[in-house]
């Protein structure tokens, strides 16, 4: 399966079916996955630009050092042994 196209201005409808990975380097390098599905129903279906700029590590406050855009189809094992593909975000201002 291609890895398809990625832009911030993309609606979160458009990538559904995926999970956002977020990453925090300074709180013990936590990381935690949320659904983009979830998103949609807390906060409706925004631009990733209007989401990613308001993410912040619950522990530290602090935007996430990375993200990744994953597809839900894949399980734990799987990404683990590189046997699934992911898409990198940038994060402004997250600078360590």
């Amino acid at each position: 399966m291609p890895i398809p196209t990625f832009s911030y201005r993309h609606r979160l409808s458009v990538w559904r079916d995926y999970r956002l990975k977020m990453h925090c380097c300074r709180c013990e390098q936590r990381s935690t996955s949320i659904e983009v599905a979830g998103l949609i129903r807390w906060h409706g279906d925004k631009t990733f630009a209007e989401i990613v700029r308001r993410l912040r590590c619950m522990f530290c406050r602090q935007r996430p050092t990375f993200l990744s855009l994953v597809p839900m189809s894949a399980s734990d094992t799987a990404m683990k042994h590189g046997g699934s593909w992911s898409i990198m975000l940038t994060v402004e201002g997250a600078a360590v």
